[in-house]
């Protein structure tokens, strides 16, 4: 009896060791050795911010809004602007990702934290953007799959939030609040399929740019 155990154990002992010190790969499905070590491999860095400086507040975003001169008084050019109401126009750059922070505000109503510069704009600015937004000729081109936004366009009635856009130029295209027609009069076929062309034309593209130069926001770079 003593002898069997013996043999037991040199046995058992044989197969641990050589279950440590195989290499073995992944087969039929079964997470071994190696693919485990790749698995739980640390994730790659996050990607690095792309525009530069420290997030602006809630504080510091809500009193410039307070004190913006309600200085708006004609609607904008084209649909939707020409029938909304609002008094105030502010340009952000911010921080937005595809998966969050896609717009300057979040489900609550507040400010999102990635906001870095915030301007308000004069009554002629205003004009040449909502002109410019509200064009067939501002879209028609591709856009990417995808969606990281870093300029923002808010249109107030005092403190009031009424629309707000967000702007990303790598993938080619808009998100609003309030929809614009234009973007969705240009189309391509597939075969016989029709589909909607909402990313930016060339020209509004290079138009865009020059705003944010303006501005000092990160597209211009």
């Amino acid at each position: 009896m003593k002898t069997s155990s013996v043999i037991l154990f040199v046995v058992l002992s044989i197969i641990l060791s050589s279950c440590r010190n195989t290499p073995v790969t992944e087969t039929s499905g079964v997470i071994t050795r190696d693919s485990f070590d790749r698995v739980n491999e640390p994730p790659p860095p996050p990607p690095g911010r792309l525009t530069k400086g420290k997030y602006l507040t809630q504080d510091s975003l809500m009193k410039y809004l307070v004190e913006a001169k309600a200085e708006i008084r004609k609607p904008g050019k084209g649909k939707p602007f020409n029938s909304l109401h609002y008094n105030k126009v502010i340009a952000y750059e911010f921080e937005g990702r595809e998966e969050r922070n896609s717009h300057i505000f979040n489900s609550q109503g507040r400010f999102a934290p990635v906001i870095t510069k915030q301007r308000a704009l004069e009554q002629a600015k205003v004009d040449w953007l909502t002109n410019l937004l509200s064009k067939k000729s501002t879209y028609g081109g591709v856009t990417a799959a995808c969606f990281v936004p870093h300029t923002a366009l808010a249109f107030y009635r005092d403190t009031i939030p009424v629309m707000d856009i967000s702007i990303c130029l790598g993938c080619n295209y808009l998100e609003s609040s309030i929809k614009i027609p234009a973007e969705s009069e240009n189309t391509f076929l597939i075969d016989t399929a029709s589909y909607p062309a909402y990313g930016f034309s060339d020209d509004a593209k290079k138009e865009l740019r020059k705003f944010c130069d303006n501005l000092g926001y990160v597209y211009a770079k």
